[in-house]
Formats: C-alpha cells, structure tokens, sequence
C-alpha cells in the first residue's frame, strides 16, 4: 500500500513530462576525483571511464566525494567553489534540477557553451544546512554556470523532471498531501477557504512553524493544489495545523 501511494504522489504531482529523464549522481567516480569528461563517454581525472555518454561535460572543479542525498555509505556528490559550469553540447531544456548543500547558489543558464550567448534563466537558491532540492523549467539551454562563493555540494543533476524534495521529508509530504485530498473529498468544498498561503513564523494561522517546516509546506501544498485538480492561492488548514509536529516527529 506505501509503494502504491508513493508511485501515485511521484507520478501524479512530481512527475512533469513522458520524455526520457536525465540524472548524473556521480557515484561511479573515485573520492576526490574530477568530473570532467566522464559523462560524455570519457574519463575523470583519475581514470575512471570510459563513462556513459550522456553528453554532458563538466569544467575543472568538480570533485566527486560523499555524501550524497540519500546517505548510502559509498554514495558522492560534487563539491563545486567559485565558478563551476556544465556544459551541455545537444541542449537541455525543460525541468532542470538537483539537490544542494551549502552556501547561497546561483545559476545561470546560457543558450552557448561556456556561459556564451543569451542568458536564457536564473535560479537563486539560499543557504541550506541540509541536502535541499532546487531547480526550474528552462528553454533549450548548452551551458549551466553555478557560482558558489561559499562552496556547495550538487548530487542528482536532473533534466526532465523536477527532483522531489529531499528524500527525508517525502514521507511527510505523501501524508499531508494525501491527508488535505481526503478532507477535500469529504467535504466537497474548498478546504483552504480563509486560509491564506502567506501565513509565516509570526501568523497566528502558521503559529509555530519553522522556516524549515514552511519550506515543507510549499511543496506539500503544491501537491495538494495538483492533486485536487485546481488552483489555489491559499493552503489547506490540515497541512498548515499538521506540518510542524509531524516533521519534528519525523527528526
């Protein structure tokens, strides 16, 4: 029954198009290895590969090394400082994600290679103490410029579909999603009436939730909202009474 209800969450609220799914984890590099060509059916810098031939090919500056998203003992990510870029020959475009870890981020996105040409998207990110999934939709881009001034670790760069956000709080997000779409059907009206989604720390109607549970509340809104089949400008009063005791349960 969980297995059920986490397929139909992913692909009913997460999921965003049938085309195929790109996803770099850098697993299948040594620790303290650089990147490099290895997606793009060449090596590290110490030798790994040949790699899949994914067409992706990273500037110097991304070293591979634990931990990554999910906390499995020999997982990695990519620790990045300064200026580090993707670059993306054939073109990305759509929904382009990854989780992050670090100090605040930015990306640009160039329709050249290099950060040449027009910039076509920014995604501004801030510090996050935690693994935190990030990302936007972006037209048909060939590089992806990340500035870290404060370094950041990246894992599962995704084109295609949004990354869920991080996997400890996607069991919250199931239950508040799946418990604001049966009160909806239950009552047959709108639940979130009166309810408005810029409650913060301070409202009485989000009394004791903390920025991280309000970062949990976007997305287990935005779940509702598709869930429900509608738009929505404000938040279900069950997510909004619930999120905050059920993530310090979760901890």
């Amino acid at each position: 029954m969980r297995n059920f209800a986490l397929v139909f969450v992913l692909s009913g609220v997460f999921a965003t198009t049938a085309r195929a799914v790109a996803t770099i984890s850098f697993d299948q590099l040594q620790v303290g290895e650089d990147v490099l060509n290895y997606y793009n059916g060449g090596f590290g810098n110490m030798g790994s590969g040949p790699g899949p031939s994914a067409g992706v090919i990273f500037s110097p500056g991304w070293i591979a090394g634990p931990p990554d998203t999910y906390g499995t003992p020999g997982g990695k990510s990519a620790a990045i400082s300064g200026t580090a870029i993707v670059n993306v020959p054939a073109g990305w475009f759509g929904p382009t994600s990854f989780y992050y870890l670090g100090g605040p981020l930015t990306v640009n996105f160039y329709s050249q290679q290099n950060g040449l040409g027009s910039l076509l998207g920014t995604l501004n990110s801030p510090e996050e103490s935690n693994f935190f999934a990030t990302g936007l939709s972006i037209p048909l881009f060939q590089s992806a410029v990340f500035l870290a001034p404060n370094g950041d670790r990246i894992d599962a760069l995704t084109n295609g579909a949004f990354v869920v956000p991080e996997p400890g709080t996607v069991q919250l997000l199931l239950l508040a999603a799946g418990f604001s779409r049966l009160i909806a059907l239950r009552l047959k009206t709108r639940v979130c009436r009166g309810t408005r989604s810029s409650a913060g720390p301070g409202d009485r109607r989000g009394r004791g939730l903390s920025t991280y549970d309000h970062k949990l509340l976007k997305y287990a809104t935005s779940a509702f909202i598709s869930s429900a089949g509608r738009s929505s400008d404000c938040i279900p009063p069950a997510i909004i009474l619930g999120v905050g005791d059920l993530s310090r349960w979760m901890r």
